[in-house]
């Protein structure tokens, strides 16, 4: 008979399901972090008041924690099974953005990952940021150039 695809849940497969089935990348992990004393003495050190201060504060400490691994160990090239690749360059903030004081949310913790910071308040009116990441087939720090592009992601 028919065969039904079915969630985790015995329902309907999940957004996540479906794309995970069809091979499309999905968030892999949120994790949740508290804001902690070092992020208030930061955020005074860089001269910066204020909750986007702490905010700046909590990023930074997840780069330190996180973004140390060494991401040319990473570049391995996509699968041979794999009928797509998705590739993400991270953006430089732009001058309007700058000119405004915003700061980046985004770090590449690997080679095939990217992190998208997300301050929040709690419910106890605590701070907290949830790092929500992704992974692909090979993400790219702001820098990176067009030909660096080119020579890893579409080059024979």
């Amino acid at each position: 008979g028919d065969k039904k695809r079915v969630g985790a849940a015995g329902g309907a497969p999940t957004d996540n399901e479906r794309e995970m089935r069809a091979g499309v990348p999905v968030r892999v992990e949120i994790s949740r972090m508290k804001v902690e004393g070092e992020d208030h003495r930061w955020a005074q050190r860089h001269g910066l008041k204020g909750e986007d201060g702490v905010f700046r504060s909590m990023i930074e400490r997840f780069r330190r924690e996180h973004c140390n691994e060494d991401v040319a160990a990473e570049r391995e090239s996509a699968s041979l099974h794999s009928k797509i690749s998705v590739y993400v360059r991270k953006r430089p903030l732009l001058k309007s953005e700058l000119r405004a004081n915003a700061y980046d949310v985004m770090s590449l913790p690997t080679a095939k990952a990217l992190t998208l910071h997300e301050p929040k308040t709690a419910v106890d009116l605590s701070r907290v940021m949830e790092n929500h990441t992704f992974k692909f087939d090979r993400s790219f720090a702001e820098e990176a150039t067009n030909a660096q592009l080119y020579r890893e992601a579409l080059h024979p």
